[in-house]
């Protein structure tokens, strides 16, 4: 099993203001809802409690939380981060994602092998930040490729990111199809 880190962030790594998003980008709520689907995801408690508690449709949700008695009605509640990991691979999967927060995504980096990212181009009011990404993580595609830039409904500009650690091979329908993500994996990144 692949294991995938999903995130959207803008200048500075920023990714969040408490348990909001600092920006509204119905195109990349779209992309990660699309791409997530089908497979498990994972995430701490204060990233389920920021969806308002709902599930992601058509993927198993698991919700990592310390809290013994934590309830999370269409999710399975979890109280490591190797439980949540055990459950993902039971399901048979060949890639779980990690959906946030700050703390899932820094517990989970040293041992991922994909990354999709969604880079804004803005200064947010942020107090929850993306990890940094090493030079071990080699950028797979972007769109739009160089410097262009997609533009949201909202005014936003953003682009996709795909990076993966060397050698990994990938599934081939690991990205949503959608209008505004021709993100096309190179052949030598793509599991036979």
């Amino acid at each position: 099993m692949l294991i995938g880190m999903i995130w959207a962030e803008a200048h500075d790594h920023a990714i969040a203001k408490g348990l909001r998003l600092p920006w509204s980008i119905p195109e990349d709520h779209r992309f990660f809802m699309e791409t997530v689907k089908g497979r498990p995801i994972f995430m701490g408690r204060r990233s389920w409690q920021s969806m308002r508690a709902r599930p992601l449709p058509g993927s198993l949700n698991i919700v990592i939380t310390s809290q013994q008695d934590f309830e999370a009605p269409g999710a399975t509640v979890v109280h490591s981060f190797p439980e949540a990991l055990e459950l993902a691979m039971s399901t048979g999967t060949d890639l779980a994602w990690a959906g946030g927060g700050a703390g899932i995504y820094t517990e989970t980096q040293p041992i991922a092998d994909v990354v999709v990212r969604t880079l804004i181009d803005a200064d947010v009011d942020a107090d929850v930040f993306a990890p940094e990404l090493d030079a071990r993580w080699h950028r797979v595609t972007a769109y739009p490729e160089g410097t262009e830039w997609n533009v949201s409904t909202a005014g936003f500009r953003y682009r996709y990111e795909v990076r993966a650690r060397e050698g990994v091979k990938l599934p081939s329908h690991l990205l949503a199809d959608q209008p505004d993500a021709h993100l096309t994996i190179p052949a030598p990144w793509l599991a036979h």
